[in-house]
């Protein structure tokens, strides 16, 4: 990615957000401006994929795909990853997570760190799919300091046991 596209990302995604103007006027993206901000965050994350992704399909298309490549990485950068020390951790911070065709791996090198390899391309995206999706519900949907004592089951009536 070139510093000039770099440059209208970082344009395209303050605008985004809704810029407010002195006198209180919202700026929106317009649907070009729109189109233009996924296809540069697209070629952002491309850099790091190294395989070709479905333009559409039942299951998404080369955004969706791309989106979820960098939702990945960045629940790997904040959160670390369960089977790796501080020294691994501190390597995809330096290194950056790239996907093949059949593995995820620490650096550019398919023979690089291994996170997790899979059967097929489509095994990996439903992978990523799945642990993307499972990291929001974990993380967004329930209050875990609250118990469960207020929910009743099946056939239970409240107060009773």
């Amino acid at each position: 990615m070139n510093t000039k596209q770099l440059k209208r990302l970082k344009e395209l995604k303050a605008l985004e957000g809704g810029l407010v103007l002195g006198d209180g006027t919202h700026l929106r993206l317009t649907h070009n401006e729109f189109v233009e901000l996924r296809e540069l965050e697209y070629i952002q994350q491309k850099q790091y994929i190294t395989f070709r992704l479905p333009q559409d399909s039942e299951h998404g298309n080369k955004y969706y795909f791309a989106h979820l490549t960098k939702s990945f990485s960045d629940i790997l950068k904040k959160d670390g990853h369960k089977f790796y020390n501080e020294e691994k951790y501190q390597e995809i911070l330096k290194e950056n997570i790239y996907f093949h065709s059949y593995k995820i791996t620490i650096g550019p090198s398919i023979h690089g760190t291994e996170i997790k390899s899979f059967r097929n391309k489509q095994a990996l995206l439903d992978y990523l799919e799945g642990y993307v999706d499972s990291h929001y519900h974990s993380t967004k949907s329930f209050n875990n300091t609250k118990s469960f004592n207020h929910l009743v089951g099946h056939g239970q009536i409240k107060g009773e046991e």
